[in-house]
């Protein structure tokens, strides 16, 4: 069943709020991990995150029911890409030697927003414009500009980086490709069925990433102050819980297309919000960033048709 132009404004507008969450999460995520590790921080809230949303589905009215009636194919397959989209970027960072490859690590992730909707074309048979491209390009380097904003990190030194200790850069590719193929795959799996199997592959996602922990015998530490405890929890319920399911309920039954031009904005709301917050000016190289991000995601929305039947009459 096509969606209604209530469900699918309704849908974009979880898919954008999504990326607010993301952007604005970046310094608690960094907090936590100080505290207990690249791979514990997402281990804990990503099994504190699949506890809250599978107990909402209990709480709900025939919640269970509709996660046992989405597809075979969505549940199986989605489950799979999400675990193993996570976990590549988690050991990415966590085998990054120093801040020059973690930013490194981060741009090549933030791939992902091009690839999804660079892969929209063969997947869900998108027609595009030539201009795609060219705003993939001018998007990603303000995408560029915003993480190294006052880093001095160049791409001359992420190239030697890159080929002198590849295994973080291949993972971090691993997972954009990985995630861009999901937020189109689940479209094509079950994008009209309601439900999410997010809670699902939140929580089998922490419990691969713990099973790495105990496996290589670090044991699984705990914030040693409230401070750490609630911010451990505010990750669990928003960025893993909560955002997630909205961009999967985005990805299947939202205006696909503009969720993911927005998603450009994650790195430079997270820079805006971090200079913001610790009291750092913002540079004119953020600026420009900004503005290539808005060209650059305008152009790649207005080059993709988007079917009126599939977005319930709205363009």
């Amino acid at each position: 069943m096509r969606p209604g132009k209530f469900e699918f404004v309704s849908a974009t507008v979880l898919g954008l709020a999504a990326v607010a969450i993301w952007g604005s999460t970046i310094a608690v995520m960094r907090s936590v991990v100080e505290q207990l590790g690249n791979v514990a921080a997402g281990a804990y809230a990503f099994l504190i995150g699949g506890v809250v949303g599978m107990v909402y589905l209990l709480g709900r009215r025939d919640g269970i029911r509709a996660l046992a009636l989405l597809p075979r194919t969505y549940l199986a397959g989605g489950s799979a890409l999400f675990v193993v989209t996570n976990v590549t970027l988690f050991m990415a960072i966590d085998l990054a030697s120093n801040r020059a490859e973690t930013v490194g690590v981060g741009l090549v992730n933030y791939l992902w927003p091009a690839l999804t909707l660079a892969l929209a074309v063969p997947i869900l048979k998108k027609k595009v414009r030539p201009t795609l491209w060219l705003g993939l390009v001018v998007a990603l380097a303000g995408v560029y500009l915003a993480m190294t904003q006052g880093r001095g990190v160049s791409l001359a030194a992420l190239k030697r980086g890159a080929l002198a200790h590849p295994w973080p850069f291949l993972l971090a590719g691993t997972s954009a490709l990985v995630w861009s193929l999901y937020s189109n795959l689940a479209r094509r799996w079950a994008g009209h069925h309601g439900g999410s199997g997010m809670p699902l592959f939140v929580i089998l996602t922490g419990l691969v990433l713990g099973t790495i922990l105990v496996a290589r015998g670090d044991g699984l530490p705990w914030p040693r102050n409230l401070k750490g405890t609630l911010e451990l929890v505010y990750l669990g319920v928003f960025p893993m819980t909560v955002a997630y399911w909205f961009w999967d309920i985005a990805m299947r039954r939202g205006h696909h297309i503009l969720v993911g031009s927005a998603s450009f904005f994650i790195p430079l709301i997270s820079t805006i919000l971090s200079c913001a917050y610790l009291g750092v000016p913002m540079g004119a190289d953020l600026w420009l960033a900004g503005g290539l991000i808005v060209a650059g995601a305008f152009m790649c929305k207005m080059s993709v048709h988007v079917d009126e039947a599939e977005t319930g009459g709205v363009s």
